[in-house]
């Protein structure tokens, strides 16, 4: 129990080098998915669910906990009553511009909700590249493990670059870079490169920085409404459906 709690907090999952994953969605995403899983815990109305006899056969711990221990390690407010540990994968390698047609950074991003869906459209949309940003929100956050709904178990993340410095050796490889901004380039009238685009999404409350901006091609979505902003998830959805399409 003390180390299941301890996993609510980013210093324990680095040291641990594990992170919780809680729900029955996200739990049949684990077992599916590449990550190497150590641990399965679920409550005695859940000791005949699928996903127990799956933990089995995956070679998995497997324990049982009242609903009120879920309740003190779980972070949902209704805890679905199973739940799985993870290893926090090995740092990817740096994607360059020759290998992929589309990698995704995200720049100061501090939503957890935010970061997590627009992980689940990255992995909607067929990419599986993303980069964030040192000053990111930690991408084990409880939250966005829960929003990205798996995503986060088949992604490349590679994780706490200088995004300027990235971005400039991305154009020295023959990249290409865009940035989402309230001001650029009409995002339905660009035409994205064969392959090796760099598309950038900016923090919630101050966009991209400055220095990054400037290194790419603004894009922003029209606006045929009201309304300040689309926020960061929306706006990252929207862009990475028209690029792929």
């Amino acid at each position: 129990m003390k180390h299941l709690r301890s996993l609510s907090q980013k210093k324990f999952r680095e040291i641990s080098g594990e992170f919780l994953m809680e729900g029955v969605r996200l739990c049949e995403e684990a077992l599916d998915s590449p990550l190497a899983l150590t641990w399965f815990i679920h409550t005695q109305a859940h000791k005949d669910h699928p996903l127990v006899k799956k933990a089995h056969q995956r070679g998995l711990s497997v324990f049982r906990a009242t609903q009120l221990q879920f309740s003190q390690f779980c972070d949902s407010k209704s805890p679905q009553g199973v739940a799985v540990v993870a290893k926090i994968p090995a740092p990817s390698k740096p994607p360059v511009p020759t290998q992929v047609k589309i990698v995704l950074a995200l720049d100061r991003l501090a939503d957890p909700g935010n970061v997590g869906t627009i992980l689940r459209s990255a992995r909607w949309f067929g990419v599986t590249e993303v980069v964030l940003s040192a000053d990111c929100v930690d991408v084990y956050n409880p939250k966005v493990v829960r929003s990205s709904m798996g995503a986060i178990g088949y992604l490349h993340l590679y994780l706490g670059p200088d995004l300027e410095a990235f971005a400039r050796q991305w154009l020295e490889q023959n990249g290409q870079v865009a940035v989402l901004s309230m001001a650029g380039e009409d995002l339905s009238d660009y035409q994205p490169p064969d392959g090796g685009l760099l598309l950038i999404t900016g923090s919630e409350a101050h966009g991209v920085s400055a220095a990054v901006e400037r290194l790419g091609t603004g894009l922003t979505i029209q606006r045929h409404g009201s309304g300040e902003s689309l926020n960061a998830a929306m706006t990252t959805s929207i862009a990475l459906w028209h690029l792929t399409r």
